[in-house]
């Protein structure tokens, strides 16, 4: 008969990362924004919230960083930036 903490880790050790396929695409989207930058046509609301979210490098490695936390390997970031190289 299973021990109660027994159950208990198998209920949390379950799908520990359930958004982490999400995060993997968000990363992949954050860092080919941040490379191929706005269009040339751009409307000023795009231009403002390129500015503030994803215009500089510190809130393109902040991102990345909040999607290695929710489950995106260290593996999976280098694969992807020398398969974009």
């Amino acid at each position: 008969m299973p021990v109660k903490r027994d159950i208990i880790y198998l209920l949390t050790a379950q799908n520990s990362y359930p958004m982490r396929e999400w995060h993997l695409e968000n990363m992949h989207k954050t860092v080919v924004k941040y490379v191929t930058g706005l269009s040339d046509n751009a409307t000023s609301f795009q231009k403002r919230l390129h500015k503030k979210y994803s215009g500089n490098l510190g809130c393109v490695t902040r991102s990345i960083g909040f999607d290695i936390k929710h489950g995106v390997t260290k593996e999976e970031v280098i694969t992807f930036f020398e398969s974009k190289k």
